[in-house]
């Protein structure tokens, strides 16, 4: 074990000898000093790493005599206070004090008996789909993928679950396994849920039109639709804001939700920002391009394409947000002002970087180039320039 010297200021790594100390600092101003958890859980830096989540090395503490009676000496219990929604006591936040002793057990009995009623009951279902000549429709193939997802939705909710309630196990006392199989939960139900969609979609066109379903769902095509809830879960996953997902075995419960709806705001108000900022970059090349090469201006925009460059908005701002680096936004009610900075506190945000340079300097050099189109179209006759033109360029 480490061993760790400890006041309400500051903390000391002596693991590396008294040559390469490292300062780990508690910032109380405003913490509770009536426990010594909750001012360590309160406001923890790390010099390096300033992600208390990604902490994960069991540390042995001696108290100094600042701070009485609050010696620390589990490992374990110090684990638990470095991971997010953990309590001292290596439960989870969400464990509530009315909460029967043996409750874990009849939870998790009761959820591996209905997860083997369910999971058989799913598996005749899927014998019967999959056999001809039901299996030669197109309904019955999206069915049998439908079918598989359910599958694994139930056997993680389940049985698996039935067992980390039985011991008692959670991220709190056994480690980040369990936030990775909370993961691959959300990524079979996202999985799940464009299946049913797509099996829906197939439903509407059969009746309301039956060229364009037979078109996109006819013999084995339907098979390729599985490529929709795979690029579906892969994209809502992977380009989400940091998830924390971790299970409750006393609750019975998986929680997908980390409280952090400000931050969460926060990446709404970057996305529609930088969404605006590429919508403003397409309007000022349709501008370009009318009074530079007006052929070309009519093949992109003309009548109802022009509805479909929202598409390069809408990739814009999902590639430079979700390829950004750990943002972490939040609002300051007192300054009145919403602060983009990312984990890592000091690095910059490549995402504001690149948006609002590469908008300023495109905007420029385009709208510049506009100008001077346009006033040498002015000056070679006034009919060559609507008022309309004018009016929708220099606004």
């Amino acid at each position: 074990m480490l061993p760790i010297r400890m006041s309400r200021n500051s903390l000391i790594d002596a693991s590396k000898g008294a040559g390469a100390q490292q300062l780990l600092e508690v910032d109380d101003a405003s913490a509770p000093h009536s426990n010594l958890t909750s001012i360590i859980v309160y406001r923890y830096r790390r010099h390096k790493n300033h992600d208390p989540r990604a902490l994960g090395v069991s540390l042995h503490l001696c108290i100094k005599d600042e701070i009485p009676g609050e010696a620390i000496e589990s490992p374990l219990e110090f684990r638990a206070m470095q991971l997010a929604h953990c309590l001292a006591s290596g439960r989870v936040d969400t464990h509530k004090d009315d909460y029967e002793e043996n409750r874990n057990a009849f939870i998790g009995m009761f959820y591996i008996l209905l997860g083997f009623i369910c999971i058989t009951c799913n598996l005749i279902m899927l014998s019967a789909i999959t056999r001809h000549p039901l299996i030669n429709h197109a309904c019955f193939k999206l069915l049998t993928i439908l079918c598989v997802f359910d599958l694994l939705n139930l056997f993680f909710a389940l049985p698996v679950s039935g067992v980390l309630s039985l011991l008692r196990l959670n991220h709190c006392n056994s480690g980040r396994w369990i936030n990775t199989l909370g993961y691959v939960i959300m990524i079979c139900w996202t999985a799940y849920c464009a299946s049913a969609q797509v099996l829906a979609l197939n439903r509407l066109l059969e009746f309301w039109n039956k060229p364009l379903c037979n078109t996109l769902f006819r013999r084995n095509r339907a098979w390729v639709w599985i490529a929709v809830p795979t690029v579906y879960c892969v994209l809502l996953n992977g380009l989400g804001q940091a998830p924390f997902y971790f299970y409750d075995p006393y609750g019975g419960g998986w929680v997908f939700n980390t409280g952090r709806w400000i931050n969460t705001l926060g990446y709404v108000i970057m996305i529609c920002w930088t969404a605006y900022c590429a919508s403003a970059q397409v309007l000022a090349l349709n501008r370009l391009l009318e009074f530079w090469n007006k052929p070309l201006c009519n093949t992109l925009f003309r009548r109802n394409r022009a509805w479909v460059w929202i598409a390069v908005p809408t990739v814009y701002c999902v590639l430079l947000n979700g390829l950004g680096q750990a943002p972490f936004y939040f609002y300051d009610p007192y300054g009145g002002g919403w602060v983009f900075n990312t984990y890592d506190r000091g690095a910059p945000n490549y995402v504001m970087l690149i948006n609002n340079y590469f908008k300023f300097t495109y905007l420029l050099i385009v709208y510049t180039a506009m100008l001077f189109f346009l006033y040498q179209k002015i000056a070679k006759g006034t009919d060559r320039v609507s008022t309309l033109q004018k009016s929708v360029s220099l606004s």
